[in-house]
C-alpha cells in the first residue's frame, strides 16, 4: 500500500483532497476535480453525507463514528478522514495516515506535506468525528494521472514548419555569432602583428555585412515566434472557454466564478510558455551545443571552467525547485480565492451598502489580498536569492576564466586573440545555458498552470451534439415514472414521482418552498439527472435526447432571468438570433414588456447595463417571458414567471399566455395560486411527493393543503398558516443525523 498526500485546490476542496489521498493509498488514482461532483462539493464545502456517498461510489465501505480521546490512537482502519477545526474556527477535513501512542501522521490538504502531530495538539482541533474507509469488492485499483503536457504539445504539431524555421534561424544566428566573434582573434593575432593594413577595410565590410544579416535573421525569427504564438493562442484560449461553456450545470454550481477566471489566466501562462519558453529552450539548446563544441575545440582547459560553472548553476536550480513549486501553488490558489471574494462582493454590492456592511467586507478583501501579497513577496525573495547567487557564480566564473587564460598566455600555451575570441564566444554559451537554467522559474509556474487548466479540460463535458430529436416535429407530452432525485450530500428532493402531461395541456406545480417544484423543471431540462426512474419527452426517453436538443425543444423562464449588456432586442432574441424586428416587438407585446421598453432612451435598441442592472424584478421577468415566447416551442416551462408582477399585470399576462399559446404544452411552477387557477390540472408537491391533484375548484373542495394555502393567500383564515408552516417544516429532517451534521471545508 502506498501513501500519498494530495493538496486541495481551494478551501472547499478539502474533503475531495482527503478522499483522493485515501484512494491513492489503496492504489487508485483519482483527481480532486473528479471527486468534487461525486461528493456534491459546493462553494461552501462538502457534508459528511456527501463524503460518505462519494466514497461508496468510488468503491469504499464507509462508516461515520464518534471517538473519544482514548480511541484516537487505537487500532482502526487507516488512513481515515477526521474532522477538525482550523485556527480560525472553520470546519475542515484531514487524513490520519498513522498513529502511535503519542503522535499522529496527519495529511492536511491545506499544507505542503504530511507531518507528525502530537496527540494532545491534535485533540485541541479534533471534533470527534471520524470517517472510516475500507475498499469493498467494487473497489478497482488503477487510474492514471492526467498528462497535460502532451495535450498542450499537440497544439504545436500543426505548426511544425514554423517551429523548424525558427530553429533554422537560430542556427544561422549561432553561426554568424561565432563568425563575428573571430573578428577579434583575426585582428589581434593576424592583422596587428603582421601589419596587414590592406585587410582592415575588407574585413570591416565583411563583418559589417555579417552583422546586418545577423540582425535581419533575428528580426525574421522573432516574426516567426510571434506568428506561432498567434496560431497557438486562438485554439488554446478560445478552446478553454469553449470547453467551459460545454460543462454541465453542476460544474458551475460547485465552483466560484473567480476560480474559473483565474484558470483562464493559467491558460495564458501555458500559452506564454508554449510560444515563448518552449521555443526559446530549443533555440538556446541548439546555440549552447554548437557554441560549446567550438569553445571546446578552441581550448578544452578554458571550457572546463565554464562547465564547472554550469554544474554549480544546475545544483543551485535543483535546490530551489521545491520551494518554488510550493509557493507557486499557494499563490495560484490564493489568487483564485481573492478573485472569488472580489467578484462576490461586487455582485452583492447593493446589499452590502444597504446593510452598512462595507467595512467588514473590505476587511475580508484586505485579508485575502494581504495573503496574496505575502505569497508574492515569498516568491520574489526566492527569485532574488537565486538570481543573486547565480550572478555571483557567473561573475566568479568570468574572473576565473580571465585569470586562467592570462596564465596560459604567459606560459605561451594561448594567444591573446584566442583568449579574446574565447571570452566573446563564451557569452554565446553561458547566456543560453543561463536562460535554460532560469526557465525553471517559468516551468514551475507553468507546471502548476498546466495542472490547473488540465483539471478543467479533463472534466467530461455535457453531451452537446445533436441526437436528431430537434430535426423531427415533436409535441410537448411529458411523463415521469417513479423518479427520485437528491442533491449529493443533502436530503432527497423528489421521491418516486410519477405523472403524465398530455400534449397541449396546461398544468401547474404548487406547494411549500423546498418541496421540489423547481427540481422537476431541472430534471426535465437535463440540468440534473434522476437517481432512479425515467423521464420521457414526447414518448422518447430523455436520456436518448441530447441536452442541447432538449433545451431547444423547451422554452423556459427560470426564477432568475439572465440578462446581458446588449440591446433589449438582442436579449430577447438570444435563442432565435435571426428573429425579425417585428417578431421581437410582438413577443414584447405578448409579455406586456412593450410599454416599459418604449420608455427606455432608445427603445428596443437600448443597451442594458451589466446583468440587466437598473431594471426591476418585474421588468426582468417580462423580458425573460418575451424571450421564451419568441422561441415558439411546443413546450413551455414557467418557473415563478409572475412572482414580481403586481396583481393586475399578473392577470393580464396569465390571460394572454393562456390565449396565445394554442396547442402548446404549458407547465407553470408557482407559489401564488392566483396565477394557476386557469390550469387544467394542478399538482400539489410536498416534501418531494405529489400529495394532491385536480383543478382549482376540485382542490378547494378537497379542503387539503391547496385549500389552506389558497385561504392564506386570500387572507380568509389566518389560523390556517399553522398548517402551511407545518407542511413546510415537514420538508426538513426530523432529527440531526451524523451524516448531515455539518458542512465541512
Amino acid at each position: 500500500m502506498t501513501r500519498q498526500h494530495v493538496r486541495q485546490n481551494e478551501s472547499s476542496d478539502c474533503g475531495a483532497a482527503c478522499l483522493a489521498a485515501v484512494s491513492a493509498a489503496h492504489g487508485k488514482t483519482v483527481s480532486v476535480t473528479q471527486l468534487r461532483d461525486a461528493l456534491g462539493t459546493a462553494a461552501r464545502g462538502v457534508s459528511v453525507r456527501g463524503l460518505v456517498e462519494g466514497a461508496v461510489e468510488l468503491g469504499f465501505e464507509a462508516k461515520v463514528v464518534r471517538v473519544g480521546e482514548d480511541a484516537l490512537t487505537t487500532s482502526y482502519t487507516r488512513p481515515a478522514i477526521a474532522h477538525v477545526t482550523t485556527s480560525t474556527g472553520d470546519p475542515h477535513f484531514v487524513v490520519i495516515h498513522r498513529a502511535t501512542s503519542r503522535r499522529l501522521l496527519i495529511g492536511d490538504p491545506a499544507e505542503k506535506r504530511r507531518r507528525w502531530v502530537a496527540v494532545d495538539d491534535f485533540l485541541e482541533r479534533f471534533t470527534g468525528v471520524l470517517v472510516l474507509l475500507a475498499p469493498s469488492r467494487a473497489f478497482e485499483p488503477g487510474g492514471s494521472q492526467s498528462r497535460p503536457v502532451g495535450r498542450f504539445l499537440r497544439l504545436l504539431r500543426p505548426h511544425r514548419a514554423l517551429f523548424l524555421w525558427a530553429i533554422l534561424g537560430s542556427l544561422i544566428l549561432t553561426v554568424l555569432g561565432i563568425a563575428t566573434s573571430f573578428a577579434t582573434k583575426i585582428i589581434v593575432d593576424e592583422v596587428i602583428p603582421y601589419g596587414l593594413e590592406s585587410l582592415i577595410v575588407p574585413l570591416g565590410v565583411l563583418f559589417l555585412g555579417m552583422y546586418v544579416v545577423q540582425h535581419a535573421v533575428q528580426f525574421i525569427r522573432q516574426w516567426i515566434v510571434l506568428h506561432l504564438s498567434q496560431r497557438i493562442d486562438v485554439p488554446l484560449i478560445l478552446g478553454y472557454f469553449a470547453h467551459v461553456y460545454r460543462m454541465p450545470f453542476r460544474f458551475f454550481d460547485s465552483r466560484p466564478v473567480g476560480d474559473i477566471l483565474t484558470r483562464f489566466g493559467d491558460a495564458m501562462t501555458v500559452k506564454n510558455v508554449l510560444t515563448g519558453a518552449a521555443l526559446s529552450a530549443v533555440l538556446d539548446a541548439v546555440m549552447a551545443i554548437v557554441t560549446g563544441a567550438v569553445l571546446f575545440s578552441l581550448d578544452a582547459s578554458l571550457f572546463l571552467v565554464i562547465v564547472v560553472f554550469v554544474i554549480v548553476s544546475v545544483v543551485l536550480v535543483v535546490a530551489f525547485l521545491r520551494p518554488f513549486r510550493a509557493v507557486n501553488g499557494e499563490q495560484m490558489q490564493q489568487a483564485s480565492v481573492l478573485n472569488s471574494r472580489i467578484i462576490e462582493g461586487l455582485r452583492g454590492v447593493e446589499g452590502i451598502k444597504l446593510e452598512g456592511f462595507e467595512p467588514r467586507e473590505m476587511e475580508g478583501v484586505e485579508r485575502e489580498y494581504i495573503r496574496s501579497v505575502r505569497f508574492s513577496f515569498r516568491e520574489g525573495m526566492l527569485e532574488n536569492g537565486q538570481s543573486t547567487l547565480m550572478s555571483l557564480f557567473q561573475a566568479a566564473a568570468g574572473l576565473l576564466l580571465l585569470l586562467f587564460g592570462t596564465t596560459r598566455i604567459i606560459d605561451g600555451d594561448l594567444t591573446l586573440g584566442t583568449l579574446m575570441a574565447f571570452v566573446a564566444l563564451s557569452a554565446f554559451f553561458i547566456d543560453p545555458v543561463s536562460r535554460l537554467i532560469g526557465l525553471q522559474l517559468e516551468w514551475q509556474e507553468a507546471s502548476m498552470a498546466l495542472r490547473r487548466v488540465g483539471e478543467i479540460l479533463d472534466y467530461e463535458p455535457e453531451g452537446g451534439e445533436s441526437s436528431g430529436f430537434a430535426e423531427i416535429d415533436h409535441g410537448g407530452g411529458v411523463r415521469f415514472d417513479s423518479v427520485s432525485f437528491g442533491y449529493r450530500g443533502r436530503a432527497t428532493a423528489l421521491r418516486e414521482l410519477s405523472f403524465s402531461i398530455r400534449e397541449g395541456e396546461r398544468v401547474a406545480f404548487v406547494g411549500p418552498s423546498g418541496g421540489g417544484k423547481s427540481t422537476i423543471a431541472k430534471l426535465l431540462l437535463r440540468v440534473v439527472e434522476p437517481d432512479e426512474g425515467s423521464i420521457a419527452l414526447s414518448g422518447i426517453p430523455l436520456e436518448r435526447i441530447s441536452p442541447a436538443d432538449v433545451r431547444s425543444h423547451i422554452a423556459y423562464v427560470p426564477q432568475q432571468v439572465s440578462l446581458y449588456s446588449r440591446s433589449v432586442a438582442d436579449n430577447v432574441r438570444l435563442s432565435v438570433p435571426d428573429a425579425s424586428p417585428r417578431a421581437v416587438r410582438r413577443a414584447l407585446e405578448r409579455s406586456h414588456a412593450d410599454e416599459f421598453v418604449a420608455a427606455l432612451p432608445h427603445g428596443v435598441s437600448t443597451v442594458l447595463d451589466e446583468a440587466g442592472a437598473g431594471l426591476s424584478g418585474g421588468e426582468r421577468r417580462r423580458l425573460g417571458l418575451a424571450r421564451a415566447l419568441l422561441k415558439e416551442s411546443p413546450l413551455y416551462v414557467f418557473d415563478e414567471v409572475t412572482s414580481d408582477l403586481d396583481a393586475s399585470t399578473e392577470a393580464l399576462v396569465i390571460d394572454d399566455l393562456m390565449a396565445s399559446l394554442p396547442g402548446a404544452t404549458v407547465i407553470m411552477i408557482a407559489h401564488r395560486l392566483a396565477s394557476v387557477m386557469r390550469c387544467e390540472r394542478i399538482f400539489v408537491v410536498e416534501a418531494g411527493r405529489i400529495v394532491e391533484e385536480g383543478t382549482h375548484s376540485e382542490l378547494i373542495e378537497m379542503g387539503g393543503l391547496y385549500a389552506d394555502m389558497w385561504a392564506v393567500q386570500r387572507g380568509e383564515s389566518q389560523s390556517t398558516r399553522g398548517r402551511v408552516e407545518e407542511a413546510r417544516s415537514s420538508r426538513r429532517p426530523r432529527g440531526r443525523q451524523e451524516n448531515d451534521a455539518i458542512t465541512y471545508r
